[in-house]
Order: C-alpha cells, then sequence, then structure tokens
C-alpha cells in the first residue's frame, strides 16, 4: 500500500478530529495516563491507516509508525512517519533523542507541558530541544519535525500547542511555527 503525501496540518486536523469523537475524552485526559496513551495510539494507527500507510506500533521502539511498501514485497518498506508519546512533561526531551536518531520523513513528538509549574518556557524548552537536534553526533535526514504539547492534568485550561520544525530548508523557515490556531484542542 503506498502512503499518501503526509501534511502537518491534515495530521493535527484528524487528531483533533479523533479525540473529539469520544464523549469522555476530557475524562480519560486526566484519569490514568495509560488510559490516555492507549487512547491517542489507537487514534495515531487509525490516522496512519487512513492516510494510505501500513501502522506498526512500537516497531524501533518507537511508539507508531507510518510505513510504505515500494514492491510486491512486504519486505521492501520506508518509515515515512515515526511518532512518539510521552505523558511525563519531565522526560519528553529523552524521546527527541531516541527520534532525532531514527531515519523518517517525519517526526512527530506528543508531550504535555505544566503551565503552572514550569521553571522554562514552552518555546524555550523547544528551542533547546531543537539544538539538541542539531548537536547529534550521527545525523540522519530529512530532520523535519512536529511537536504537539497538551497541557498536564494539574492545569488542563490551556489548549494543546503545534509546532512545526524543518532542518532542512532555509534558516527563516527553519524556525518553530505554530499552527493550532486552525483546530483548536482543550481538555477543559
Amino acid at each position: 500500500m503506498q502512503g499518501q503525501f503526509f501534511s502537518v496540518e491534515s495530521f493535527w486536523q484528524k487528531l483533533v478530529e479523533g479525540i473529539e469523537k469520544e464523549r469522555d475524552w476530557r475524562r480519560m485526559y486526566v484519569g490514568p495516563q495509560l488510559r490516555w496513551t492507549d487512547f491517542i495510539i489507537n487514534i495515531l494507527k487509525k490516522i496512519g491507516t487512513d492516510l494510505g500507510f501500513e501502522v506498526a506500533k512500537e516497531y524501533f521502539g518507537i511508539d507508531v509508525g507510518y510505513f510504505t511498501v515500494d514492491s510486491k514485497d512486504r519486505f521492501d518498506w520506508n518509515l515515512d512517519v515515526a511518532i512518539e508519546h510521552e505523558n511525563s512533561d519531565k522526560t519528553w526531551m529523552d524521546e527527541v533523542c531516541k527520534l532525532a536518531h531514527i531515519a523518517a520523513q517525519q517526526k512527530i513528538l506528543i508531550a504535555y507541558y505544566n503551565y503552572l509549574g514550569a521553571e522554562e518556557s514552552l518555546e524555550s524548552m523547544l528551542e533547546r530541544a531543537v539544538e539538541r537536534i542539531k548537536s547529534r553526533k550521527y545525523k540522519t535526514r530529512p530532520q523535519s519535525w512536529v511537536f504537539i504539547f497538551g497541557p498536564t492534568s494539574v492545569d488542563i485550561n490551556h489548549s494543546f500547542k503545534v509546532f512545526e520544525y524543518d532542518a532542512e530548508i532555509d534558516e527563516e523557515a527553519r524556525k518553530l511555527k505554530g499552527l493550532e490556531h486552525k483546530y483548536p484542542l482543550k481538555a477543559a
């Protein structure tokens, strides 16, 4: 099966729609983390399938991967999108390092930010993540990223924020760009 062109905006829209289809998603969001993670992973798998990708969970140790198969041989495949979902607002930088070493067209990190208790702004943390990506000893190409941050369950009054980063394009376009305004998602 051949995957379609991957659009960040389309992915985000499908993620918001998938979450909002579940009437009790807000209860899951503030409930046990494993329930929320399972819910998100199932939506991510459905999005990949709907986009025409082969989908694998925990392949290469990543939460979800979207693949295309380029021939009749199912073992001749390419990893197009690598997605990590990290519940902890303290350990997501580890997922940045993991994804930085994965060769995929698009890397997506879904994580959470504590707006009430963070000692550093989200934008500053993301700039550090970009610096970490650029400083890897071994680099994969392309380095095209999406960062999605929801609020932690201690303060669900903030909207999810989406940022794009692409190291393959010119310096001006390389800056983090926000996307969430078109398809807002708020837990409260």
